[in-house]
């Protein structure tokens, strides 16, 4: 029986892509095959690679020669510097004399450890073809399966078989394409040497998965084959197995039975296998696939081992990022920092999380298999014992890079980062849209007044938009800090991992009543109504906690005993012009009397000016103190208080 192989089952092809025609060198001429590759020419970063060759990112620490060869001198070099900026090496190959036989590649790749061995960040490479200027296609995955580890190994012989359709074809390109993982960290460099094409009037070769497998959904499995393979064989239902993975205990809610393929079929052409499973796969849950035997129409043939096999698709907005912390205030090196991210069920059901990544600033595969219930938070961290040490619970560890914070890492002397992203996808990466994403500037206002040591920033009300900057502040420091030690030494941390920030939920006079966040046809407004009539209200979409729009310490809301018609609600304060540059008046429905006193907020939440004794329905508001910029005004009336934005030109 062959080995069985092991493929790897995630890959992201991202729009960067596209810019590799801006990075690429200047076209080269096909080669003639049989071809030899072992790269001993030299190159320089920049120039026109080798003969037969073009290249992207040719640079000293991105790509190029090594003398850390398989044989000769030299060896070719691929250091990714993330998932959206592949590496790329392509050959030029003309096959125009070899109509009816079969081409391949072999190839040999060994890896180097790139800084320590903790950094944890994996390279990926494959091998793709295009065929008379089409797309590439019919990717191969080289090496093991979750990529590269970042460590120094041997070098290890592949072979990747041309597809069926590439012989005879004057205009080959194959290419070999380095990834890595979002976020910082180095990932390992890939070294690829002896590149050699030939051909045979044999098929010798076994099949190979073209990228990975994939679930199209919960009771349907597409696999994709670089040739035909044979139908008496793939179409045998008997010929796969499934698994529970020995790191993926079962949670699932199916009595425990294992997904089952009632019906296989070719399609494609004989490319493509399409299973049908029944009992089928839950949602989030791990599986091992086997087949038992891949055969291709020549009698070549494989086994195949397909691990962590998931399905998870939620709906946008089904997960939410609530809160992250990065401010790290040890000497920690980045690598070992305290950092975690917060996630928050808001719907009325359990999101599985098995399956999902989040990626971006950090690069988190595969959470476990865990239903999040509703209402509930999950943690990811980047030091599991660290912040269990903290704050006295577990969380889930990611691995391979970090948050950047200005000032606290070497390659940013000074203070300036790239803006950075934090987005869930499921396991639909290319064609689902995410279930959320965050962009956050800490070089600019208002992020830039959430970066400060030790403290976390936080979306300071689930009742709002998450992607708006203006709804993050400062984690709420009320009580006493957490202690966190680094090497002796006690820092204070200002942070609210598994748990959020709804709003405030008590109003009234004598808070007494309840505040909810109401539903109307021309948008949300806050309620302030008997604990009575809550359980209507949640029963038809309205949250718990105010709807504010920013991060104000006051809400604003109609002080009512029970829900009035959409009409009813209005804002009772009036800020007119609204933006303006030297002054604005400021006026309150009669309802409130008089207004005694007001403040000015930034928004993190500091007192920036104050008016006492006003003591009048109305009032001018200068701008003499106060930069352009957004504030929160809030007013104290006799009857509530009330509080707008305003903007300062």
């Amino acid at each position: 029986m062959s080995p069985i192989v092991k493929f790897p089952t995630s890959s992201k092809i991202t729009a960067a892509l596209l810019c590799i025609g801006i990075l690429t060198t200047a076209q080269s001429q096909p080669a003639l095959v049989p071809f030899t590759e072992t790269f001993q020419q030299t190159f320089l970063p920049g120039s026109t690679f080798l003969p037969h060759w073009t290249g992207n990112r040719m640079t000293d620490g991105s790509m190029g020669q090594d003398i850390d060869k398989a044989t000769g001198n030299r060896a070719l070099f691929m250091a990714p510097v993330g998932e959206e900026l592949p590496t790329i090496a392509t050959l030029s190959l003309d096959l125009s004399n070899f109509q009816g036989q079969f081409v391949y590649a072999d190839f040999l790749v060994a890896t180097r450890q790139n800084d320590s061995e903790d950094d944890m960040k994996r390279t990926k490479l494959s091998v793709s073809i295009s065929v008379n200027g089409g797309p590439f296609g019919y990717e191969m995955k080289v090496g093991p399966n979750q990529g590269f580890r970042n460590e120094d190994t041997d070098y290890a012989f592949y072979t990747y078989p041309f597809p069926p359709l590439a012989n005879g074809q004057p205009d080959i390109k194959l290419r070999f394409t380095g990834k890595a993982g979002g976020g910082r960290c180095l990932p390992t460099k890939i070294l690829i040497d002896n590149v050699d094409v030939k051909a045979s009037p044999y098929d010798m070769q076994k099949p190979f998965i073209v990228g990975e497998v994939r679930p199209s959904n919960l009771n349907t499995i597409e696999i994709r084959f670089g040739e035909p393979v044979l139908k008496s064989v793939m179409e045998n239902k008997n010929n796969y197995s499934f698994s529970w993975p020995d790191d993926h205990q079962f949670t699932g809610s199916a009595g425990g039975m294992l997904p089952k393929v009632s019906k296989a079929r070719l399609a494609n052409n004989g490319y493509n296998v399409v299973l049908t499973l029944h009992p089928g796969m839950n949602r989030g849950d791990y599986y091992g696939m086997v087949i038992q035997r891949a055969e291709d129409l020549y009698g070549n043939f494989i086994d195949y081992e397909v691990e962590e096999l998931v399905y998870n698709v939620p709906a946008p907005g089904d997960l939410q990022i609530t809160e992250v912390f990065f401010a790290d205030p040890s000497s920690a090196p980045p690598k070992q920092k305290l950092q975690f991210v917060e996630i928050y069920n808001p719907t009325s059901k359990a999101i599985p999380l098995g399956g999902l990544r989040i990626k971006g600033a950090i690069s988190a595969h595969n959470m476990p298999n865990v239903k999040l219930q509703p209402g509930a938070f999950w943690v990811i961290t980047r030091n599991a014992q660290a912040f269990y040490n903290t704050f006295g619970f577990s969380a889930w560890e990611w691995k391979g890079s970090w948050i950047e914070y200005p000032t606290q890492h070497e390659d940013h002397d000074d203070g300036i980062i790239e803006e950075q992203v934090l987005y869930i996808q499921t396991t639909d990466h290319h064609g689902a849209p995410l279930v959320d994403e965050v962009y956050f500037n800490l070089n600019n206002a208002p992020w830039s007044g959430l970066c400060v040591n030790g403290y976390s920033m936080e979306w300071c009300n689930l009742n709002t938009d998450n992607s708006s900057s203006y709804n993050w502040s400062l984690a709420n420091d009320n009580g006493a800090p957490y202690t966190y030690n680094y090497q002796g030494n006690t820092y204070e941390i200002f942070a609210t991992p598994n748990t959020g920030r709804p709003g405030p939920m008590v109003c009234g006079p004598n808070n007494d009543k309840v505040i909810v966040c109401h539903q109307t046809p021309s948008g949300p407004v806050d309620l302030c109504i008997n604990p009575a009539d809550v359980s209507p209200h949640l029963t038809h979409g309205d949250r718990l906690g105010g709807c504010a729009g920013t991060c104000e310490e006051q809400p604003q809301f109609r002080n009512i005993g029970t829900a009035g018609p959409p009409e009813e609600q209005s804002n009772l304060l009036t800020v007119t012009p609204n933006p303006f540059s030297n002054s604005t008046f400021v006026s309150a429905h009669s309802s409130l009397g008089l207004i005694r006193e007001a403040s000015i907020f930034d928004l993190q939440g500091k007192i920036v000016k104050s008016i006492d004794a006003i003591n009048q329905e109305y009032f001018t508001l200068f701008a003499d103190s106060l930069a352009p910029g957004i504030y929160l005004l809030n007013t104290r009336t006799d009857r509530n208080s009330e509080t707008v934005r305003i903007i300062v030109q």
